[in-house]
């Protein structure tokens, strides 16, 4: 592993980890909310 690997990963991850977290967050509340919600 050089040192140029460990500044990728972490960039790559600040940038994965957050949007991966927003996703689910979305998709966790849409299905909380049901079919029954009403869509506009």
């Amino acid at each position: 592993m050089d040192m140029n690997t460990a500044p990728t990963l972490l960039a790559c991850g600040a940038f994965f980890v957050p949007s991966f977290v927003t996703i689910w967050a979305v998709w966790f509340v849409e299905r909380l909310r049901g079919a029954s919600a009403p869509y506009v």
